[in-house]
């Protein structure tokens, strides 16, 4: 399983290299991916739009996904505010 760190800010001024190093983590992964989110400090809705897209695309291609954590409390609250329900699959 491969291991992708998120680092501290999932925002718009950082989502297309994550987006990037996310996708050649699932290109070279067959056994899977593990996303390190314990550091994320902040995250906005290009952040959470980014792993929703992540969800999708993992379940497409039937490669195991695991998360690293807790997830910082204020970040989960921003996908709860956004609707997106993934509180606990990510705060495993």
């Amino acid at each position: 399983m491969l291991t992708v760190p998120i680092g501290s800010k999932c925002v718009i001024d950082t989502v297309k290299g994550l987006k990037s190093s996310l996708l050649e983590a699932l290109d070279n992964s067959s056994e899977g991916v593990l996303l390190d989110v314990s550091h994320i400090e902040e995250i906005d809705t290009a952040g959470i739009q980014l792993f929703v897209a992540l969800f999708n695309e993992v379940e497409k291609r039937k490669i195991p996904l695991k998360f690293k954590g807790p997830m910082k409390e204020k970040v989960l609250e921003q996908f709860q505010l956004s609707g997106v329900r993934y509180g606990e699959q990510i705060n495993g």
